[in-house]
C-alpha cells in the first residue's frame, strides 16, 4: 500500500494540533495503544480528543443501532467514553452541527441525519468511520508522553484517515519513513514472547 504523505513532516518536534496523527512507538507498554493510529480531532489548552483508526471491533453498525442494516465496520476509537458512538466524515453538507477538523474531514454532527443518510445508502465505509469510545487526554498528558517519546506526530490527510487497510496502517506508515524509523517494523509486537 502506497501512502501519499509529506516525508519532511515526520520529525520529533512536530507539536499536536487538530487535525494531526499519532502514531505510538512500538514497544509501549500500553496494550490498547500498543502500534495505534490516533487521529486527533480536537487539541487545546484542555486536553485533547482523538479517534483510534487501526483497531477495528467486530462489531457492525446494525449490532449497535437498531434502526440500521448497513454492515458499516466499528472501530474502537479509544478506551474513554466506550458505551457512546462518536464518528467522523467527509459529509458536512448534509450532516448540521459537523465540526471540521481539516480539509474535507469532519467530527460528529446531527445523528439523525446520519441515521437516515446510511438507511439511504449515502454513508459508507468510504465517506465515514463509526467508533465507540474515543482517545482522551487531560491538560498537558499528551505532551508529556509526547516527550517521552511515547508518540509520534505526523501530518495527516484523508487518503491516511480513509484507508482501505486500517487494520496495517501502522505498519504501512512506518514503511514510508526513513531508514530512522525502519527498525520500528521489525521489533515484535510483544518484545517479552522472544
Amino acid at each position: 500500500m502506497s501512502l501519499n504523505f509529506d516525508i519532511t513532516s515526520i520529525n520529533n518536534n512536530l507539536e499536536p494540533k487538530k487535525g494531526r496523527l499519532l502514531l505510538s512507538e512500538p514497544l509501549s507498554n500500553d496494550l490498547f495503544f500498543n502500534r495505534s493510529v490516533v487521529f486527533l480531532t480536537e487539541h487545546n489548552n484542555k486536553g485533547s480528543i482523538g479517534f483510534t483508526l487501526n483497531k477495528k471491533s467486530n462489531l457492525k453498525l446494525p449490532d449497535l443501532l437498531d434502526n440500521v442494516t448497513a454492515k458499516i465496520p466499528v472501530y474502537i476509537g479509544g478506551p474513554v467514553t466506550i458505551n457512546s458512538i462518536f464518528f467522523i466524515h467527509r459529509l458536512n453538507y448534509l450532516i448540521d452541527d459537523s465540526v471540521n477538523v481539516i480539509d474535507d474531514i469532519y467530527w460528529g454532527g446531527n445523528f439523525n441525519q446520519v441515521i437516515d443518510l446510511i438507511n439511504d445508502n449515502i454513508i459508507n465505509e468510504k465517506n465515514a468511520m463509526f467508533f465507540i469510545g474515543y482517545s482522551g487526554w487531560d491538560k498537558n498528558q499528551l505532551q508529556n508522553e509526547i516527550k517521552n517519546n511515547n508518540w509520534l506526530v505526523i501530518e495527516s490527510n484523508k487518503e491516511i484517515i480513509f484507508s482501505k487497510n486500517n487494520e496495517t496502517l501502522w505498519n504501512n506508515i512506518v514503511k514510508s519513513f526513513d531508514n530512522k524509523y525502519k527498525l520500528w517494523q521489525n521489533i515484535p509486537i510483544n518484545p517479552g514472547l522472544n
